[in-house]
């Protein structure tokens, strides 16, 4: 029989022993984790579960959290209880870490650094938090901070390594930038690459186990992705660290930076091109620019003085055009947009495409291809 170690662990990483660490080959499983056809592990759909049947809600056997209750697990009512024999309170059987049971309930350990003591007061840890050791009923740093266990102070004392390392005669020895160590592991080969290339540390294997990043790159929930350098920029484009996609507030996006939003914005228009799916002649005949600007002020219920056709392209008709608020404030601006963009949900405007929007007039359609503030110098 093989360990959980060396047993295939993809899919849920909950095979317990295998025949071998081929896929499929799982005798066993992990709390929390069921037998299904093949042998392989699969976990409970419920991850309070001890022990489940099969998938699905309603299938625990048993609950590693809270009790157990038409087959789901439910939470306890006392502070600090995992475990309990039923609803109410007065009904806990095993403590949280950190908690000692006193009769049916459980108090909270003085010392904080203690998973498990024996009463109240000082001097009474009987285990400590990972990276501590006991001495005298209290919890003490261990001196290798890869040490996830240790039996003292002093070097060569380690008794298990944090999942980025690898014991080797009482030391931890981490595993190279972009490499993590399974908990557990005794040997340089137990270390693995990372799933993800631009990771420099993770906890394990798959995507969004990331823990540290490469240079140029930034964690974000697990995942390294490219840094933002882009100024007063939340989020940049994919691929980019320096084209802004989502500006901080106060600020508004002109072609990939974000400028700060004046009050006076008597120089500033909404800008969008569009393309108007029609021969120049057909174009021409609804009435050309005329008709184009005419329909646009009517839509966004603006003069036509406010609105400026910038160029017109051969072909399917591709214009660009800008239209200025009727104030000189940003708000006046912002509110601008918001009819724009009302009128695509209120329907005026359908979707036609990937991401665009469209506008049925009499003699075709325009389709809407961006909105975006820019300072047009008028």
């Amino acid at each position: 029989m093989i360990n959980s170690l060396d047993c295939d662990q993809s899919g849920t990483g909950t095979c317990k022993t295998c025949t071998s660490a081929d896929a499929g080959s799982c005798t066993a499983c992990q709390v929390g984790g069921y037998l299904s056809d093949g042998g392989v592990c699969t976990l409970c759909e419920d991850k309070d579960c001890g022990a489940c049947d099969a998938s699905g809600t309603g299938q625990c056997t048993s609950c590693n959290v809270g009790y157990l209750s038409d087959g789901t697990c439910a939470a306890c009512e006392d502070e600090g209880c995992s475990v309990c024999s039923g609803s109410g309170t007065n009904t806990c059987t095993e403590c949280e870490s950190g908690y000692y049971k006193s009769g049916s309930t459980c108090s909270k350990c003085d010392d904080e650094k203690c998973s498990v003591c024996s009463g109240s007061g000082t001097g009474v840890c009987t285990t400590c938090e990972d990276s501590f050791y006991v001495k005298d009923g209290l919890c003490n740093t261990c001196s290798d901070k890869l040490c996830n266990s240790c039996t003292g102070a002093g070097t060569g004392v380690c008794t298990s390594c944090q999942a980025d390392s690898y014991l080797s005669t009482g030391s931890c020895t981490a595993c190279a930038a972009g490499y993590y160590a399974p908990e557990g592991s005794t040997a340089s080969s137990a270390c693995k690459e990372c799933a993800d290339s631009n990771c420099s540390s993770c906890s394990g294997s798959g995507s969004g186990t990331c823990t540290t990043c490469a240079d140029g790159y930034q964690l974000s929930d697990g995942t390294c992705v490219v840094s933002c350098s882009a100024a007063n920029c939340e989020t940049c484009m994919s691929g980019s660290s320096t084209t802004c996609a989502v500006c901080s507030d106060e600020y508004f996006l002109s072609n990939g930076a974000c400028e700060v939003i004046s009050e006076d914005v008597s120089n500033i228009a909404l800008e969008s091109t569009i393309r108007y799916d029609m021969t120049m002649d057909d174009y021409d005949t609804a009435g050309g620019d005329t008709f184009f600007i005419e329909q646009t002020a009517t839509q966004l219920e603006v003069d036509q003085s406010l609105v400026t056709i910038t160029s017109v392209t051969e072909g399917s008709v591709i214009i660009k055009f800008k239209v200025k608020s009727s104030g000189n404030t940003a708000a006046d601006l912002k509110a601008l947009k918001t009819k724009l963009d009302d009128a695509v949900s209120s329907g005026a405007m359908k979707i036609y495409g990937t991401g665009a929007g469209i506008l049925n007039y009499e003699s075709g359609f325009v389709t809407l291809s961006k909105f975006l503030f820019i300072s047009m110098g008028i």
